[in-house]
C-alpha cells in the first residue's frame, strides 16, 4: 500500500475508494469530495494523503518531492483552509475559490481543502457552492466535517462523500508500537486515555511532560465537588491547557519545518538557500496563524471527561 496512507488506521473502505479513483484519472476524478468522519478518524489527514496521491506520479509513494510537499502543508498547488475562528469567514472562501482558479505550477491539479467545513455559515456555503456547481478544470475541492448532515444539502450533492470510523484502542497501540518503539502496555493506555485519538495517543505514549499534565487534569477534576471548587479548577485547567498548546506548537512547528527540508533535499541543520526562504517565511506565518486552533485542541486534550456540572 502506498506510503500516504501508511498512518490513517482502520480505514480500508475509505482508501479502496480513493485508490480506485487514483486509478481511472483518464476518466476524469470528481471534482468535490466530502471527508466524514468522528474527531480523531484522520479527516483532514486523509484529504491530504488523497491530495499527496492525486499529485504524485506513483498515487502516494511517500517518498517523491510532490508527496513530501502536500504531507508538509507547503505544496503550492494544495491550499489548505484551517480557521482558528469559530466560523469561517466568507473572505477565507472567497480567497480559497479564488486561488482555485488558477492554473498549477508544479503537480497536475490545483486541490483546496477545507477542515471543518461544517463551521461556513450559509451565505459563506453559496459562495463555495458556486465554485462547485461550475468547477475549473483539473481543480479538485475536499471538505471536511463530522457528518453530511452538518453541510448544505446543495454542498453534500455536489461532493463524493467518504466515510471514516474511528479506529479501536487495539489499532491505535499497535501503530504507536511498530512507529514509535513505544512498549505495548503504554501504547494501549494511552490510546485509551486518548479515547482512539492518534495524535493525541503519541503525545501521551511518548511524552512524559503530556501525561503529567494529564494526571493533573485528572486530579483536578476529580476534586470538583462544588461551584466554588469548579471556579478555582477551571482557572488551573486553562493554566494547564496553556502549556499543552506551548508544547503542541513546538513539536508540530518542529515537525513541518523538518517535513518540509527533507521534501527539498536538505537536512535539519543545512543552511536554507536563498530562493526557498520565501517557502519557509510562508511556513512560519501558517504556524502562527494556527497557534489560537493548537490551544482549543490542547484544551480538548487536557480535559478527557466532562464537568460534573455538564449534563451528557
Amino acid at each position: 500500500m502506498a506510503e500516504v496512507w501508511d498512518e490513517l488506521l482502520g480505514q480500508p473502505e475509505a482508501i479502496e475508494l480513493l485508490t480506485k479513483a487514483l486509478s481511472n484519472k483518464e476518466a476524469g476524478v470528481h471534482h468535490a469530495w466530502l471527508f466524514t468522519g468522528p474527531a480523531g478518524s484522520g479527516r483532514s489527514l486523509m484529504a491530504r494523503a488523497f491530495a499527496a496521491a492525486l499529485q504524485c506520479e506513483k498515487a502516494g509513494c511517500g517518498d517523491c518531492q510532490q508527496c513530501s510537499l502536500a504531507m508538509a502543508n507547503a505544496h503550492p498547488d494544495i491550499n489548505l483552509l484551517a480557521t482558528e475562528r469559530v466560523q469561517i469567514s466568507i473572505d477565507e472562501v472567497r480567497t480559497l475559490v479564488s486561488r482555485s482558479a488558477s492554473s498549477s505550477s508544479m503537480g497536475n491539479y490545483r486541490i483546496a481543502i477545507i477542515e471543518d467545513a461544517d463551521r461556513m455559515t450559509e451565505r459563506t456555503s453559496n459562495v463555495l457552492l458556486k465554485a462547485l456547481e461550475e468547477p475549473e478544470r483539473d481543480t479538485i475541492w475536499m471538505l471536511c466535517a463530522p457528518s453530511v448532515a452538518d453541510l448544505l444539502p446543495t454542498i453534500r450533492s455536489r461532493t463524493r462523500n467518504v466515510v471514516l470510523r474511528l479506529p479501536s484502542a487495539e489499532e491505535v497501540a499497535q501503530l504507536l508500537v511498530q512507529r514509535d518503539g513505544v512498549d505495548h502496555e503504554l501504547a494501549i493506555n494511552s490510546a485509551r486515555q486518548a479515547q482512539n485519538h492518534v495524535g493525541m495517543a503519541r503525545r501521551l505514549a511518548t511524552s512524559q511532560e503530556a501525561r503529567a499534565r494529564r494526571t493533573e487534569t485528572l486530579r483536578e477534576l476529580s476534586s470538583i465537588t462544588n461551584l466554588s471548587k469548579a471556579m478555582i479548577a477551571a482557572e488551573h485547567l486553562l493554566s494547564v491547557a496553556k502549556r499543552d498548546a506551548q508544547a503542541l506548537s513546538e513539536e508540530r512547528d518542529g515537525s513541518e519545518r523538518e517535513n518540509l527540508m527533507k521534501a527539498y533535499g536538505l537536512s535539519k541543520d543545512d543552511k536554507l538557500p536563498p530562493n526557498l526562504r520565501a517557502e519557509f517565511k510562508a511556513l512560519e506565518e501558517n504556524q502562527k496563524g494556527a497557534a489560537p486552533e493548537r490551544f482549543v485542541m490542547a484544551s480538548t486534550e487536557s480535559s478527557p471527561m466532562p464537568s460534573p456540572f455538564i449534563e451528557t
